[in-house]
């Protein structure tokens, strides 16, 4: 029996003053080369770069508002409305969550598809 590569997601909830109440929902399972090029384009001076590969690639939601009370599209577009340091700690709570989740020996499913709780991992205190 081969193990299927599953569509794991993290919730990561910020507890840090300036991020009180955000919610973060991103991929956990994304490829290896996705995760390293990230990492790579952050560190080698390509910060906007590697800000849009983690949002067209891992991002999937966020509850941010901008100062009007509109809701701050998750994408490369909404990305660039962050200040820099909220954009940062996006980024840096996903190599968190994705360096300390461990895979689960779960057992494959019958239909091909995961529950919410088994696709679903929370990660609090970033």
């Amino acid at each position: 029996m081969a193990y299927r590569l599953g569509q794991r997601e993290a919730l990561i909830e910020f507890e840090d003053l300036d991020l009180n109440d955000s919610e973060l929902r991103c991929k956990l399972d994304v490829p290896l080369g996705t995760m390293l090029e990230i990492e790579a384009l952050m560190s080698n001076n390509e910060v906007r770069a590697g800000f849009e590969k983690f949002a067209k690639e891992v991002l999937i939601s966020w509850s941010f508002i901008d100062a009007n009370n509109k809701d701050i599209p998750a994408d490369e577009k909404g990305i660039m409305q962050l200040p820099f340091n909220i954009a940062l700690k996006l980024v840096e709570g996903w190599l968190l969550a994705v360096q300390q989740i461990p895979l689960e020996n779960n057992p494959p499913s019958q239909n091909g598809n995961m529950s919410e709780a088994e696709s679903t991992m929370p990660v609090a205190g970033v």
